[in-house]
């Protein structure tokens, strides 16, 4: 039973999932410049933050992606335009 237990445990530390979901659309023409700005439980991303390092003056989409690996979560934004 505790080798049972200690697998899944292990198999649940190791697996990760990335979700990428749409949050914004403007009518704004998608240029070829994307930014991202990531964060974590002690750093906010912002799309501002993602705009700014991209280079991003008029966006066009914004997209949310989510990584979870073990207990620890990630994000990012992901701007798009001119």
């Amino acid at each position: 039973m505790k080798k049972i237990l200690s697998i899944l445990f292990i198999s649940a530390m190791v697996c990760s999932c990335a979700v990428t979901v749409p949050v914004s659309a403007t009518n704004n023409t998608l240029g070829d410049k994307v930014g991202v700005s990531e964060g974590n439980m002690f750093k906010p991303a912002t799309v501002a933050d993602a705009a700014k390092n991209g280079g991003v003056s008029s966006i066009a989409t914004v997209d949310k992606k989510v990584y979870i690996f073990n207990i620890f979560g990630k994000y990012s934004y992901i701007v798009s335009g001119e």
